[in-house]
């Protein structure tokens, strides 16, 4: 009877070894996923890559923040235009640039003749003539990449909706005012993302000329008091939004319906660049 007692508590000795040896931490237990000695294929997707996002930081010093797993600086992606630029200038070599309205009919290429300000009024991208004509900014007023102060694009109120044909209907509305007031330019490189903030009924004159293309930048301000104060039926403001002299602003441009003494004009600040 004593030696099964003996044998009982030998066994018992022994388990509480193997138990506290269990306990005592090994080298690799203690390995953090992610960190930088982690080469473990299965282990890398689970972990965000740290990438320095402080644009002041572009000597590379800051070694946590600007690399990944085992010391791999991060690259950022090319940009891919969703727009095919390359067939659509074999179609017609003065388109430069796409715009769109996200949710609605709007989405159209826009050109610009390089001698010629208003060649597009009467003619499509296949140079052929058509009252419809196309969307066009100026090039006596207006560049190619949209870094101009202001940047106007012209377009038709037709009356089957297309182009600028359904401008007015959209922003003189407050719902759809608020739910398409995203407007996005493609170009070959990036893409520019602008937020509408008034849309008035205005004069004939031309912009560009009554504010000397906005080279001078008090010139902004005049123009935009000149919207705000616009009291005119239909005349939608968002004054939560902030609009100054050193903004980059979108005016797109049409006829004012009812009137051919009018136009109708949406304006929008350039609020996200994606490159």
């Amino acid at each position: 009877m004593n030696k099964k007692y003996l044998i009982a508590g030998v066994l018992c000795l022994l388990l509480c070894v193997v138990f506290v040896v269990m306990l005592i931490p090994r080298k690799h237990d203690l390995h953090i996923v992610g960190g930088p000695t982690d080469t473990r294929d299965d282990d890398k997707s689970t972990v965000a890559p740290a990438v320095s996002t402080d644009p002041t930081n572009s000597t590379g010093d800051d070694t946590d923040d600007a690399t990944v797993g085992g010391g791999t600086t991060a690259s950022k992606e090319e940009y891919v235009s969703p727009v095919d630029f390359v067939t659509l200038k074999e179609r017609c070599e003065d388109i430069y640039s796409w715009f769109q309205i996200p949710g609605t009919d709007i989405s159209y290429p826009v050109v610009q003749h390089p001698t010629e300000d208003e060649h597009y009024l009467r003619l499509n991208i296949d140079g052929e003539h058509d009252t419809d004509g196309t969307l066009f900014t100026q090039h006596t007023h207006n560049g190619l990449d949209y870094s101009d102060p202001v940047t106007i694009i012209y377009g038709h109120r037709l009356r089957s909706g297309g182009m600028f044909g359904r401008l007015q209907e959209y922003y003189s509305d407050d719902e759809t005012f608020e739910k398409y007031q995203e407007l996005v330019i493609y170009l070959p490189d990036r893409e520019l993302h602008y937020t509408v903030f008034a849309a008035v009924p205005y004069g004939t004159e031309h912009i560009m000329y009554k504010y000397k293309d906005f080279k001078d930048k008090s010139q902004i301000d005049k123009f935009l008091k000149e919207i705000y104060a616009t009291k005119s039926l239909g005349t939608k403001i968002d004054r939560s939004i902030e609009v100054g002299e050193d903004d980059n602003i979108l005016v797109l441009s049409t006829c004012l319906q009812g009137t051919n003494k009018q136009r109708y004009i949406v304006l929008a600040k350039l609020t996200e660049i994606i490159s």
